[in-house]
């Protein structure tokens, strides 16, 4: 899924996803149906002070969702989403970040659906561009 969406070839996605699965600073969920894989959600604890950032908190973010073509609009992606609030929380997290293009209005309107509230869109994160040209950071909070 990641790399028929994203590019690169898929040893590179298996190489990256094994690395996040051992990786406390990562979190990753997948969605089944019938044996199939139809989706997964990944979160990450970035220190966005330490990458130059501007206006983007220390903390655990939402880092995408990839639902396969065929299963989207059935709730997979606020499934994963869920999915990833709870892990986080579990790690001790009392709130979760995400971002998102501005002009992407099922992903604002799913997070928003979660609780999500927007807090800036002015914030800077280096390699990180939206389509649009505009971002949002949003906050959840448990």
């Amino acid at each position: 899924m990641a790399a028929a969406r994203e590019g690169a070839d898929i040893d590179t996605w298996r190489r990256a996803f094994s690395a996040a699965l051992k990786d406390l600073g990562h979190i990753v969920v997948v969605a089944h149906h019938v044996g199939e894989l139809v989706g997964y959600g990944k979160a990450t604890w970035l220190d966005p002070g330490a990458r130059d950032a501007r206006g983007m908190p220390a903390g655990w973010y939402l880092t995408g969702v990839i639902v396969a073509p065929n299963h989207r609009r059935r709730g997979v992606a606020g499934q994963l989403t869920s999915a990833r609030l709870d892990a986080a929380v579990a790690r001790g997290a009392q709130e979760v970040w995400c971002f998102a293009s501005a002009v992407n209005r099922a992903s604002i309107l799913l997070h928003e659906q979660l609780g999500f509230v927007e807090v800036t869109r002015d914030f800077a994160l280096p390699g990180l561009e939206f389509s649009g040209g505009e971002g949002i950071l949003m906050r959840w909070q448990s």
